[in-house]
């Protein structure tokens, strides 16, 4: 298998903070240092910067988005751009593709931080 060129984005500091973990765990994934995150950044700026990101994706290259799900009615957009397809952790991590199949998001669920305290069980 050829190697991957990862292209995050991530939410918060502790969203950015998990992609770099993942993006140093995963075997045949080149791009480290990829990853942006700004104090600004915020769900609704991470996804529209992943609007504008996919149409400049070149051959290899995967666009991953840590983001939260959110509460309230904040939550229906992610419902209504991305299909879920694995629900981990009692429902606190879920794995997703956008409706365009161009960017694969790591949904924490409400949070990052609901997510670490049920692995952690703190």
């Amino acid at each position: 298998m050829g190697r991957v060129k990862l292209r995050v984005l991530a939410e918060c500091y502790a969203n950015k903070c998990f992609a770099e973990i993942l993006e140093a765990s995963i075997e045949g994934v080149t791009g480290v240092g990829s990853i942006v995150h700004s104090a600004k950044m915020g769900r609704d700026k991470v996804l529209k910067k992943a609007e504008r990101a996919t149409g400049g994706l070149e051959r290899g290259e995967l666009l991953l988005l840590v983001i939260d799900y959110e509460r309230g009615p904040a939550r229906r957009y992610v419902e209504v751009k991305f299909k879920v397809l694995g629900d981990l952790y009692e429902g606190t991590l879920r794995i997703a593709r956008s409706e365009d199949s161009k960017a694969i998001a790591v949904i924490f669920d409400p949070d990052i931080e609901e997510f670490l305290c049920k692995v952690t069980g703190r």
